[in-house]
């Protein structure tokens, strides 16, 4: 008897054995550039911007903590690089790529150097900066967006460094070289294709009233929150202005009076302070489609507002520092 339970354990234990080995084997994505006379398309493409609220089934912590450390490489799966096909290049350069979870990450220089050969990097206090052309762009490790022509682009994973090389996602920078991305799980390949919407910069993309007047308010109802903070109370005046139940633009749901004075910073002079960075950051990541709160159609500070109409009437969502939100 003793010995039959011996074996039995011994099974259990190889087949744990071999489960661990099995999930931890390397993954190797590969990058390629499909020929730009390929017509044919992606099918399997995800979106960049991923909501903080849902980032994933498997990693339901915001990215904000991201911010106040450095992430734990330890599902990283490191690969030599990849086979580029449809690309300009003497040597066929390969293209150093990291594997998170669901994200494909590339070394940013492998990548840009494997399209533009006139790009100038640099390097200071831990940012990486890339110009050619007309674009400029930069990237910080930690931080959950980049900057690029005017623009603040959320990333789907933070960029980090690692061995002397910074890797971003490669959903990024395919946004800003007008590609779009098709993930074959199968063949664990990221294939990028030539997209027919270009890259445009900030000036084009955002109209300036609209970013300014969400920035200001965002500096007077959220000024001393943290950036989700901020984040979140842009995302109450992007959903009002989709909602039926509000007005249609920013200004008119800024300034709504149907039903009494909605936003009382609107009419106090809070919206004459400039805007500081962090909000200014803010407002364009909210443009963007950035969401930390899609349902959220109201927020109060518990401790000022006490047990108001929204806490009675309204059903809650979520508290993000010193704000309670409701749909």
């Amino acid at each position: 008897m003793k010995k039959f339970r011996f074996i039995a354990a011994f099974i259990v234990i190889c087949s744990f054995t071999l489960t661990f080995v099995q999930a931890s084997a390397p993954v190797s994505p590969k990058v390629v550039f499909a020929a730009p006379t390929d017509e044919s398309t992606p099918d399997a493409d995800r979106p960049l911007a991923v909501a903080a609220g849902a980032a994933s089934a498997a990693d339901p912590d915001r990215w904000y903590a991201v911010m106040e450390g450095f992430f734990a490489l330890t599902a990283l799966e490191e690969t030599a690089a990849s086979s580029i096909s449809g690309v300009p290049a003497e040597d066929d350069p390969e293209i150093r790529t990291i594997f998170i979870e669901d994200t494909t990450y590339v070394s940013i220089r492998d990548f840009i150097e494997a399209i533009r050969s006139d790009a100038v990097f640099g390097y200071k206090s831990g940012m990486v900066t890339v110009s050619h052309d007309s674009m400029y762009m930069e990237f910080r490790p930690g931080q959950i967006y980049c900057y690029a022509n005017g623009r603040i682009l959320p990333l789907p994973r933070p960029c980090f460094e690692q061995k002397d090389t910074f890797y971003v996602p490669i959903r990024t920078l395919a946004q800003i070289y007008a590609y779009d991305v098709a993930w074959n799980e199968d063949t664990q390949t990221a294939t990028l294709f030539e997209s027919a919407e270009a890259f445009l910069s900030g000036e084009a993309f955002y109209d300036y009233d609209d970013y300014m007047l969400l920035a200001r308010v965002i500096r007077a109802e959220s000024g001393n929150q943290s950036l989700e903070g901020k984040i979140a109370v842009g995302n109450v005046i992007l959903n009002r202005v989709r909602s039926d139940a509000f007005p249609d633009t920013i200004s008119d749901v800024v300034y709504d009076r149907s039903c009494g004075v909605q936003f009382t910073t609107a009419y106090n002079g809070s919206l004459n302070k400039k805007p500081t960075e962090e909000c200014l950051v803010a407002a364009k990541l909210c443009l963007e489609g950035y969401s930390v709160t899609d349902e959220s159609l109201y927020f109060l500070n518990p401790r000022i507002s006490g047990s108001s109409w929204v806490c009675r009437n309204r059903r809650y969502v979520t508290t993000i520092g010193d704000h309670a939100f409701y749909s």
